[in-house]
C-alpha cells in the first residue's frame, strides 16, 4: 500500500544513489541492465557475431504450471533449442552471483471429508477437523526430520538451504456447536536440487496411508489437489554461458563469482523442464538483492548494483557471442 512507503511506489525517485519504486530490484533493474548492456556494446562500436533477443514477459509472479509469459513463449515455439543457444534471466540475486538453479515447489491442498453431527454428540459424526489436525502433526513430525539432512549449500539465503514443508492454511467448520464434515489444509513444500516432485508427493501419501491404518482413522477420506508445482532446477555451472558470466564478474568486480540456487522458483523452469530438447544453458543473473523484493521502499543502488550488473552483462554477452 502506498501509505507504507516513504517514497512514492511508482515515482522512481533517486535518493542517496538509490532508486526507489516497485520493481526497481525485482526485476525492472534487471531489464534496464540488459537493455543498456547491449546499448553499451553498440556504442563501443563492437559488432556481435550473433543475435541477442530480449523478452520482457508478464505473469512470472502469478506462477502457474504454465503462464502467459515465458511459459507461453516456450509452449508456442518462440523459444526452442534449435533457435537459441543460451538464456539469461535477470532476477536480482546479487551482481557477484551466477544462479544455476532454483528450488522446487508444491502448493497443495488436502480436503478431509467426515460426517456432520451436533457438537454435543461428537461420537455420531466423523470430525474432519480432527483428521486434518492429526495429519498436520504426523506429517510435520514424520517428513521434516527426513528433510534436515538434505541441506544444499548453494541455496541463498542460508535460511532456505534446507528443504521444507509448511502448513499455511486451515479451513473447517461453520458454527461452534457442529462437528465439521469438511476440513481443508494447504501446504507449501520446497524442494532442493536432487529431490523430485514424485518423491515429495510420495512422502505426503505415505503419511495419509499410515493414518488410514491407524485405529480411530478407519473412516479417513480425503482429496489431494495441487495448485502449482515445479521440479527443482540445477544446470552445470561449467557450461559456457555460466563460465563467461563468472569471468565477467571477476573482471568487473574483482571477486570470484558465487554459484547459487534461488530460494524460490522462477522462469528458468520452462526452458529447462518444458522443452524437448531442453535449453540447459539457462542461468539467472541480475543486479539487486532478493531481500529487496516485495517490500515497501524497494530500491536498487544505481552505481554499485545497476551499473555493475550492466557492465558484467555487456562483457559476458560480447565474450559469449564474440565481437568484431
Amino acid at each position: 500500500m502506498p501509505e507504507n512507503w516513504k517514497y512514492p511506489p511508482f515515482g522512481g525517485e533517486v535518493h542517496n544513489g538509490r532508486m526507489y519504486g516497485r520493481g526497481t530490484a525485482d526485476m525492472k533493474g534487471g531489464i534496464a541492465a540488459q537493455v543498456f548492456a547491449v546499448e553499451a556494446i553498440r556504442k563501443a562500436g563492437l559488432k556481435l557475431k550473433g543475435n541477442i533477443e530480449q523478452s520482457g514477459v508478464v505473469d512470472e509472479e502469478t506462477t502457474g504450471v504454465h503462464n502467459a509469459g515465458m511459459g507461453y513463449l516456450v509452449d508456442n515455439g518462440y523459444i526452442r533449442a534449435d533457435k537459441i543457444d543460451a538464456i539469461v534471466i535477470t532476477e536480482p540475486l546479487n551482481t557477484t552471483n551466477v544462479c544455476c538453479g532454483h528450488r522446487g515447489t508444491i502448493w497443495g491442498t488436502i480436503t478431509f471429508r467426515g460426517r456432520l453431527s451436533h457438537g454435543s454428540m461428537p461420537g455420531l459424526g466423523v470430525n474432519a477437523l480432527h483428521h486434518a489436525c492429526s495429519f498436520v502433526h504426523l506429517a510435520t513430525t514424520t517428513i521434516s526430520p527426513q528433510l534436515a539432512p538434505l541441506s544444499d549449500p548453494n541455496v541463498i539465503p542460508p535460511a532456505a538451504r534446507i528443504p521444507s514443508l509448511a502448513f499455511t492454511i486451515l479451513q473447517a467448520g461453520e458454527n461452534i456447536n457442529s462437528v465439521p464434515d469438511v476440513a481443508a489444509v494447504s501446504f507449501d513444500r520446497r524442494l532442493v536440487p536432487g529431490e523430485t516432485l514424485a518423491g515429495a508427493r510420495q512422502q505426503i501419501f505415505d503419511v495419509l496411508q499410515s493414518m488410514k491404518k491407524t485405529p480411530g482413522f478407519e473412516e479417513l477420506e480425503y482429496e489431494y489437489k495441487e495448485d502449482y508445482h515445479t521440479e527443482a532446477t540445477w544446470i552445470d555451472p561449467n557450461l559456457p554461458i555460466s563460465l563467461v558470466f563468472r569471468d565477467a564478474i571477476k573482471v568487473v568486480t574483482g571477486q570470484e563469482a558465487g554459484i547459487v540456487v534461488s530460494p524460490g522458483s522462477d522462469d528458468q523452469r520452462f526452458p529447462v523442464h518444458s522443452l524437448t530438447p531442453p535449453i540447459e544453458s539457462t542461468i539467472v543473473y541480475g543486479p539487486g538483492y532478493i531481500s529487496e523484493a516485495h517490500i515497501a521502499d524497494e530500491s536498487i543502488d544505481i552505481e554499485n548494483e545497476l551499473r555493475v550488473g550492466m557492465e558484467v552483462m555487456a562483457l559476458a554477452f560480447a565474450s559469449f557471442l564474440g565481437a568484431e
